[in-house]
C-alpha cells in the first residue's frame, strides 16, 4: 500500500468564531450530557498543530491549512473522542496502548515517521503528541465494524458504523459552540455556522524548486 492509501486511511478511516452564552456553552467547545471539551485545550492543540507545521519541511505538505480549518479539525477530533468512548463501553470494546503502539510503529517504519506525521498535521490538525490518540479512534472504528458487521463488505459497515456512532451522539446530547458551527451527527462533523469567525490562513508553504 502507497502512502497516499496509508493517510487516506489514517485521515479518514471510515470517515474518520462568536462566543456562546448559553450555559455550559460559555467556555466550552462542546457539550455532551455533564461533559465538556473546554475551548482552552482547542486553543492549546490548534496551538501545537500550527507550531509544527511551521517547522515542518514545506515539501512534505500538500497544502497548508487555514487556522480555521485547524480549529475545525481539531474539535471534531475532540467530540469524535467522546463519542467513541462512550461507544466502547456500549459494545465492550478495548483497544490497548500497546495495540495502539504496534500499528503506529509499523507504519512509521514503512513510510517513515516524519511523512506520516507532516501528512497528519497538514491534513487533519493532529500534532505529533496526538499521533497515538488519533490512531486508537481509527482502531475503535474498525473494531466496531468487524464487531456490528462482520461479514459485510467496506460500505454497508462503515453506514452500520456511522448510523451506530450517530445514536451514540444523540444519546450524549452532542452540542457544538456556535464559534465552532453546529454540530450534525448524521455524518459526525461540524457544519460552519454564521458566527464561526474566520482566521488568517497559516504561512503558504514555498514551492518546490
Amino acid at each position: 500500500m502507497k502512502l497516499r492509501a496509508v493517510i487516506a486511511v489514517l485521515a479518514s478511516a471510515v470517515l474518520l468564531t462568536g462566543c456562546s452564552t448559553n450555559g455550559k456553552l460559555a467556555g466550552s467547545a462542546a457539550v455532551f450530557n455533564d461533559q465538556t471539551i473546554p475551548m482552552s485545550e482547542v486553543t492549546k492543540q490548534v496551538n501545537e498543530a500550527r507550531m509544527q507545521i511551521e517547522r515542518t519541511d514545506p515539501a512534505s505538505i500538500s497544502k497548508v491549512p487555514t487556522l480555521t480549518e485547524i480549529s475545525q479539525r481539531v474539535v471534531e477530533r475532540l467530540i469524535l473522542v467522546n463519542i467513541l468512548t462512550e461507544a466502547t463501553k456500549r459494545e465492550n470494546i478495548n483497544i490497548s496502548k500497546s495495540d495502539v503502539a504496534t500499528f503506529r510503529d509499523s507504519v512509521f517504519a514503512q513510510y517513515g515517521k516524519d511523512k506520516i506525521e507532516a501528512q497528519l498535521v497538514s491534513q487533519n490538525g493532529v500534532s505529533a503528541s496526538h499521533v497515538d490518540e488519533f490512531i486508537y479512534l481509527i482502531m475503535v472504528q474498525q473494531a466496531i465494524m468487524r464487531k456490528l458487521a462482520p461479514a459485510a463488505d467496506q460500505t454497508t459497515q462503515t453506514k452500520t458504523l456511522y448510523d451506530f456512532l450517530s445514536v451514540v451522539s444523540k444519546d450524549l446530547g452532542t452540542r457544538l459552540n456556535p464559534r465552532y458551527g453546529t454540530w450534525d451527527p448524521k455524518n459526525l462533523s461540524s457544519v460552519p455556522g454564521d458566527l464561526v469567525l474566520s482566521a488568517p490562513a497559516a504561512p503558504a508553504a514555498p514551492a518546490v524548486q
